[in-house]
């Protein structure tokens, strides 16, 4: 009569048999070999896919930084004619002002007295009695 370990392919004493072990590692050699394949497969078709994207991808990039770079440029013409103008405002306020003060001397030092009375008034500490 064989004993359980021998019909399940095992030797007597409890190890595995020498056939078993070597199933085994030609099983697992085969396994690694289909793996490397697919891996090289895959790696062939996103290498693939990427050269074909890549100009498609590219193209739209350079695109909008081309739009960014269009769009800054506006903005700083834009920016640069309004500091100018306001510029060219604040010279003509300063203009003005300058002739009425030498237009009308008194009224002007009666203003700046008068602001300076409200202005001393208004920061005096009130007392309390």
């Amino acid at each position: 009569m064989i004993g359980n370990n021998e019909a399940r392919g095992m030797d007597p004493r409890g190890g595995a048999t020498r056939e078993h072990l070597e199933q085994a590692r030609h099983g697992l050699s085969e396994a690694a070999g289909a793996m490397r394949d697919s891996m090289s497969h895959a790696g062939a078709a996103i290498r693939e896919g990427m050269s074909q994207a890549g100009p498609a991808i590219r193209q739209p990039l350079h695109n909008a930084a081309e739009a960014a770079r269009h769009m800054a440029q506006d903005a700083k013409v834009a920016a640069t004619h309004q500091y100018d103008e306001l510029m060219h405002r604040g010279h003509d306020l300063l203009q003005n002002a300058q002739t009425m003060i030498q237009r009308h001397p008194l009224a002007f030092f009666g203003i700046a007295v008068a602001a300076g009375y409200l202005l001393a008034q208004s920061m005096r500490r009130p007392t309390t009695d």
